[in-house]
């Protein structure tokens, strides 16, 4: 239970990065991650909240003009919302889907993700994984990006 939590704030958290991050001007985010029991702050740099903004928007862009601009494929609206997060300690790809009956749907997006971010010429947009959440928030799947 507390792990499902402390990784439904993660997962707050990033979305609220992204927010935080299309506002760049306005404000920053801090980020708390507990570690061994012993808080450790994260505050992604202006430089890392904009890369995480820009990955999201060239994501976005790949899976809508491959994936749903010319005839959506049955899974494409299984996931409700995505968001990078970018720190000196990780850089992650996240996804949350609608509801428990499209676990199934939200992996095959998940996985046609990783062709984006596992493109050997896709240098520019990479991170480490993939980590899809439910709709209360729990991670519940995670996949590693491959590395050229």
């Amino acid at each position: 239970m507390k792990k499902g939590l402390n990784k439904g704030i993660v997962f707050i958290v990033i979305i609220a990065g992204v927010y935080f991050g299309l506002n760049i001007n306005k404000t920053t985010t801090i980020e708390v991650i507990q570690q061994n029991d012993e808080a450790v702050t994260i505050q992604p740099t202006q430089a890392q909240m904009k890369e995480a903004d820009e990955i999201k928007k060239a994501a976005d862009e790949f899976m809508y003009f491959n994936f749903a601009k010319f005839g959506k494929t049955s899974w494409y609206d299984s996931v409700t919302s995505s968001g990078a997060k970018i720190t000196d300690r990780e850089r992650i790809f996240a996804v949350q889907y609608t509801d428990d009956s499209q676990f199934e749907n939200a992996k095959k997006f998940v996985g046609s993700l990783n062709m984006f971010f596992s493109d050997k010429t896709n240098k520019k947009h990479n991170v480490e994984k993939i980590i899809l959440f439910d709709k209360d928030n729990n991670q519940v799947y995670e996949m590693d990006t491959v590395k050229w």
